[in-house]
């Protein structure tokens, strides 16, 4: 690391102190590593998924190093990306996670994350090629106006996605239609509230 600016990050670090004065290479969570600074390997999970969302929900694929912010998941069936990014998983979240985080963030936390029925039914594996935009968009409403008085619109491979998964479960139309009205008026009234404090 000589010559290298990661090596004055470090140095930088070993400086600092928490608020009660420990030194960060002695705080609890890396004072046991022989390095203090170095991150756990843990690229060979096939999935990552935040533990908080806002307005954005996204399942990334694995391979690469994540912090704690985040859950590995290890499975072989890649197909699992479909139902990790449909509007069903976003709706079961809302429905199963706290929500304690400061300006309406959505904390999902382990037990809630394994509470979620998770279908693995799927004969297609859809991926979003985009940059994934805020659940309003992505299922065509504007949160500034009644929910209710909207149709969902939801963008083509959402769409695509997520009748993937109402297929599975024989969802109706009018059911679809409350999935995807449950959500947004449940990721409206949690950052509305975040808004109003």
């Amino acid at each position: 690391l000589k010559d290298k600016k990661a090596l004055e990050y470090i140095e930088w670090g070993e400086r600092q102190t928490t608020a009660n004065g420990v030194f960060w290479k002695e705080v609890p969570s890396v004072k046991g590593r022989r390095l203090w600074y170095l991150l756990d390997k843990n690229d060979n999970d096939d999935f990552i998924i935040p533990r908080t969302f806002n307005d954005i929900y996204i399942c990334h694929f694995g391979g690469v190093n994540y912090s704690d912010r985040f859950y590995g998941i290890v499975s072989e069936e890649k197909k699992l990306t479909t139902f990790f990014n449909s509007s069903l998983f976003i709706f079961l979240s809302e429905c199963l996670a706290k929500q304690g985080l400061g300006l309406g963030a959505l904390d999902l936390n382990i037990r809630e994350l394994v509470r979620i029925p998770i279908l693995v039914y799927f004969d297609i594996n859809l991926i979003i090629k985009r940059e994934i935009k805020s659940v309003f968009t992505e299922i065509g409403f504007d949160p500034t106006r009644p929910i209710r008085e909207q149709e969902p619109n939801p963008l083509p491979d959402r769409k695509e996605i997520d009748d993937i998964v109402f297929d599975a479960l024989g969802l109706t139309a009018e059911e679809r239609k409350e999935v995807y009205w449950a959500v947004a008026e449940l990721a409206k009234a949690r950052l509305d509230k975040a808004k109003s404090v």
